[in-house]
Order: C-alpha cells, then sequence, then structure tokens
C-alpha cells in the first residue's frame, strides 16, 4: 500500500501523507454522517451520549455552543455508533496502510 519513500517519511516525520487510501465517496459520507451529528448537538446545552465503556459523553461541545451555533468538539471513538467509520478503520485500507511502517 505505502511505497518505500512514504515509509521513510513516517520514520522521519512520526506522520505520512497517502492521497487516496480513502476513497472520496467514503470521505463524502464520513463528512455527512459528522454534519448529522453536528445537527444533532443543536438540541443539546452540555457534553451528551454517556452511553460509553466509561461513561464519559460520547459528544463533546465546546465553550459556546448553541443551537444557532453549534460547536461539536468531539465525537468519542465514533466507530461505536457508525457502521462506516467501523469499515474504513478496520476493514478498509487504513489497517493495511498503518502496518505497513509499523508492522502488523
Amino acid at each position: 500500500m505505502l511505497n518505500q519513500a512514504q515509509i521513510d517519511e513516517f520514520r522521519k516525520n512520526g506522520f505520512v501523507v497517502a492521497p487516496g487510501v480513502v476513497s472520496k465517496d467514503t470521505v463524502d459520507h464520513l463528512l455527512a454522517r459528522l454534519d448529522e451529528w453536528v445537527e444533532e448537538s443543536r438540541s443539546h446545552t452540555a457534553n451528551f451520549d454517556t452511553d460509553t465503556p466509561d461513561g464519559k459523553a460520547r459528544f463533546d461541545l465546546e465553550d459556546g455552543h448553541n443551537a444557532e451555533h453549534p460547536r461539536l468538539r468531539r465525537v468519542a471513538n465514533p466507530c461505536d455508533v457508525s457502521e462506516r467509520y467501523a469499515n474504513v478503520l478496520f476493514d478498509g485500507a487504513i489497517p493495511t496502510a498503518v502496518s505497513d511502517p509499523i508492522g502488523p
């Protein structure tokens, strides 16, 4: 998946850009799902969805968040609530790309 130059770049810089690893269609779908979560956050005034293994909120809101100007800061482990996110991270090209420079 990654070529030797990309692996060397990762080892030198600690990261690598790998264009095309995730298709545009998949990225568009992930962004649309994120937009849905932002839209859902409009109806909340504090962090929400504590049905997580550690009991912490899955959806973390920034200071200043309100219905008119939603500020969803973080979605903790989106793989738990989105099959597409899970597929991208666990079954797609990303695991292969990650294993190239660091091993399986």
